[in-house]
């Protein structure tokens, strides 16, 4: 019996079935066998095939209501489940591949930490997300009856997609650590790195992750959405990265990709041959090689200027001004120059215009756009047998671009027809333009949009797009070279936005400042007090509805002299560099982020022994990398902890990145949260420098991007430094005015 053991060892009474307090007892035994059989039942509620709470399931899966008996219906919920590789993260994985989003699957936990520990989704993910309702699509894209979502109404449940991106519907990221392990994160192969997609794309992604919709979980993606399809030049910039083409020809003129964007392929005036080359890389040009595989087309003319394939590589184009012609060519395996034959048909331009510099087709084969030499215009071609260069006719219809350009290049069209792309030789760009009737050249009008590459090369020939709009790639006849750029809109330095706080009534010597991942507190470290100082943001990120708590941590007693202050990611813990001990102090907060609860741990780790004068902090996300920067030897320095956020076992890697050739006073250090990406400000030139880390947290493999804002103009003595997680905003502390400022990236 299971309470014998509060009885005496001894015989007290006796034994009699209807004594007292023998059903007293044998009345506790029957409570305990209802309570336990009620959590065995709880655990068989946690599966389809067992589960007693049908309602639940069904509204998961989006099953309509029927009569049918518990055994039938337990069947058609495991069924579904099964259906669905129960949901798990291979299942999810695979789900999303065939769907052409290479999105890898990270569980809740941190590997390698026992006992597990959640992955805090507020230093990864923004604070906004989309609900999805019972039938398990956003609510506005539910696509059934209310009734077949399982109720009167649809459920709104908290199976939240949560994304990176600002635009999505507002949210709470939750705060609670209870409810951290009920995520799945979706992003690149490496927790939390960023898988780039085009934001057109992004409904199709977002729909397909909240059908999936794991049970009890919720979806948190690890994506930045590129722009795409806009060459504004803010928004684009050159990769330094080019591809020479010199050995193979040494006047390129024309240039295509695969759709993939495993091969490229060249035509040149040098040779009058198409060149054929593969990346090992998708998209990458640094990693093209030439497959000494080429194709001749001297015969039909002897200056071939552009080039075009169909969708599935069995069709080429070439256009030649010369003989003032379009050719037609067929691939006997697909992509594979080297099977390429003359199909003997081509398409004069003469009516038109006597020179065709370059060609391109609608996605379906119905219509072929052709640049002029003579007559500054593109002009519009219609094919009834889609493909086949002897069915194509004039449409009548052209566009003239002497406006933005006397010596039009090439074209390219968005895959939907609505932008046009121009590449002029006299002004060294690219041009846009809308057309408001997709693939109708007649509603075409300039966006008075461009993009200069004249610094790239003086003689742009052609241009290329990938199919998502975020890769621009041009070749150039000056350098005889394929040029490639990006359009994205976060982590590139840009302009300052307007926005400041003055913080000179706190102190007049603000040096490093910090904000809570939720943008809503910002913390500022002074040295006149030294001290640090809470604000509280009434709108996440705004600068301008900052207000002082009257709230303050003297660290003094530590050091006099504070340089930059760092939160772990649930504000339990501050960090300290002083620049009068040389040192980093480490303190606990009893209630996270009120700097008022915060008290001395009595643990510091000296820098000394690296530079004299330590001027910021910086920690990797999981608390076992620390970073410090110092003006002494112009460095920033690459510390390990052997337990995680523990000042007390941390130990020099013999890891630097000197810094002095950008600036030879640097005040403040700050990484992307992959860890890809090194920020560092200098008092010395007044600007903000960007380097690249190859391998990630690893300064060893840092280089610097040749990318650099200036902020002197908004304080001549710049201190610290610090992103918005997304990367989307900038801030810098100004030790001249005592002021916080705020910047907006490339967008």
């Amino acid at each position: 019996m299971m309470y014998q053991h509060l009885l005496p060892k001894a015989k007290a009474w006796t034994i009699t079935a209807t004594k007292q307090l023998r059903e007293f007892f044998t009345g506790l035994e029957d409570t305990n066998a209802v309570v336990k059989d009620f959590v065995d039942a709880v655990y068989l509620d946690l599966f389809p095939a067992t589960t007693r709470d049908f309602g639940e399931w069904e509204t998961h899966f989006g099953l309509e209501g029927e009569t049918l008996t518990d055994e039938q219906r337990r069947t058609r919920l495991d069924g579904a489940w099964k259906a669905t590789g129960g949901q798990g993260p291979e299942y999810i994985r695979d789900t999303l591949l065939a769907s052409g989003f290479d999105l890898y699957v990270h569980e809740w936990w941190t590997p390698g930490i026992s006992p597990a520990v959640a992955r805090n989704p507020l230093l990864v993910l923004n604070p906004g997300f989309v609900q999805v309702t019972a039938c398990g699509n956003p609510a506005a894209q539910c696509g059934r009856a209310i009734a077949q979502c399982g109720g009167s109404a649809p459920q709104t449940k908290q199976m939240a997609l949560i994304n990176r991106t600002p635009e999505r519907a507002a949210g709470i990221v939750p705060s609670d650590p209870a409810l951290w392990p009920f995520f799945y994160y979706l992003g690149a192969p490496e927790y939390p790195g960023v898988i780039d997609i085009s934001v057109e794309l992004q409904e199709d992604l977002e729909t397909l992750c909240l059908k999936i919709s794991p049970a009890q979980l919720w979806i948190g993606l690890l994506v930045r959405y590129l722009s795409g399809w806009s060459i504004d030049s803010p928004a684009t910039t050159y990769d330094s990265i080019s591809k020479s083409v010199t050995t193979e020809d040494a006047g390129p003129t024309g240039l295509f990709f695969k759709p993939d964007g495993t091969k490229m392929y060249m035509v040149g005036a040098g040779n009058d041959a198409v060149y054929q080359y593969t990346l090992s890389v998708a998209w990458n040009v640094s990693t093209a090689t030439y497959d000494s595989v080429s194709k001749s087309v001297a015969t039909e003319d002897a200056n071939p200027t552009g080039i075009f394939f169909n969708p599935d590589g069995l069709k080429m184009y070439m256009a030649g001004p010369v003989s003032n012609n379009v050719y037609q060519y067929t691939l006997s395996v697909a992509w594979d120059l080297s099977t390429a034959t003359y199909d003997s048909i081509s398409k004069s331009n003469l009516p038109e215009d006597d020179g065709p510099l370059a060609v391109f087709f609608k996605p379906d084969g119905t219509k072929m756009y052709m640049v002029g030499n003579t007559g500054n215009s593109v002009y519009q071609y219609g094919l009834s047998v889609p493909w086949d260069l002897s069915t194509a006719s004039y449409d009548s219809v052209s566009k003239n671009l002497g406006a933005e350009d006397g010596s039009p290049q090439a074209v390219f069209f968005k895959p939907d027809g609505t932008k046009m792309y121009m590449l002029g030789n006299t002004g060294d760009s690219v041009y846009q333009y809308g057309l408001s009737v997709a693939w109708d050249l007649s509603t075409a009008a300039y966006d008075s949009v461009s993009k200069s590459v004249a610094t790239e090369d003086t003689d742009p020939l052609a241009v290329f797009f990938k199919p998502d709009g975020t890769k621009m790639y041009v070749v150039g006849n000056t350098n005889d070279a394929v040029y490639q750029y990006t359009m994205l809109p976060a982590w590139g330095l840009s302009q300052y936005n307007g926005g400041s706080l003055s913080v000179g009534t706190e102190d007049t010597s603000a040096q490093g400042v910090f904000f809570k991942p939720d943008g809503l507190k910002m913390y500022m470290a002074g040295a006149t007090n030294g001290a640090v100082y809470q604000y509280t943001l009434a709108t996440a990120w705004d600068l301008s509805t900052a207000t002082y708590d009257s709230v303050s941590k003297s660290v003094a007693a530590e050091d006099t002299a504070p340089r930059g202050v760092f939160f772990t990611p649930d504000g339990l813990r501050v960090y300290v560099v002083g620049g009068g001990n040389d040192s980093v102090y480490q303190y606990t907060l009893s209630t996270a982020w009120d700097l008022s609860t915060a008290t001395y741990d009595s643990v510091s780790k000296s820098v000394t022994a690296e530079d004299t004068d330590p001027t910021d902090v910086f920690f990797r996300p999981d608390g076992t990398k620390m970073y410090v920067i110092g003006a002494t030897n112009d460095s920033a320095y690459q510390y390990t902890l052997g337990t995680a956020w523990d000042l007390s076992t941390a130990t020099y890697d013999s890891v630097s990145k000197n810094v002095g050739a950008e600036d030879v006073a640097p005040t403040g250090i700050f990484f992307k949260p992959d860890g890809t990406k090194m920020y560092v400000i200098g008092a010395a030139t007044g600007a903000v420098y960007q380097y690249t880390l190859s391998a990630a947290w690893d300064l060893s493999a840092a280089t610097y991007d040749s990318v650099s804002t200036p902020v002197g103009a908004e304080d001549t003595s710049a201190q610290g430094v610090f992103f918005k997680p997304d990367g989307l905003k900038m801030y810098m502390a100004g030790e001249a005015n005592d002021t916080i400022y705020e910047y907006n990236t490339a967008v």
